[in-house]
């Protein structure tokens, strides 16, 4: 190909398709919203999910499979709604996430 396509802030993904009748190359940009999920135990038979930056969207399952398939279905209704009513979408940003452990000998109180 003639060249590469044009950087855009928040666009990832570029489609590039011929046209056969005019013999032209047409380029698609599609933006990709990428969300951070958590996913956790919720009692012994059921998971909690959601998604921190999304404020609302949390759902349940007794999978996790299940908590991701009913993750991904309630981001994308919330953006859809974002979108219907002209709110900016929102994107994670300078998110660090960190997870520390404690060993039970980290947890002990000194008496002295």
């Amino acid at each position: 190909m003639a060249g590469k396509p044009a950087v855009f802030e928040n666009l990832k993904f570029a489609i590039w398709t011929f046209d056969f009748v005019s013999s032209t190359y047409y380029t698609t940009f599609m933006r990709i919203y990428t969300f951070r999920a958590v996913i956790e135990p919720d009692d012994a038979k059921h998971y909690h999910g959601f998604v921190p930056l999304l404020k609302g969207v949390h759902t349940q399952g007794e999978t996790i499979r299940e908590v991701k398939q009913n993750l991904r279905e309630a981001i994308r209704c919330h953006l859809q709604g974002l979108l219907k009513d002209h709110e900016s979408m929102p994107q994670e940003e300078e998110t660090f996430e960190s997870i520390y452990s404690f060993s039970e000998k980290d947890l002990v109180v000194s008496t002295r």
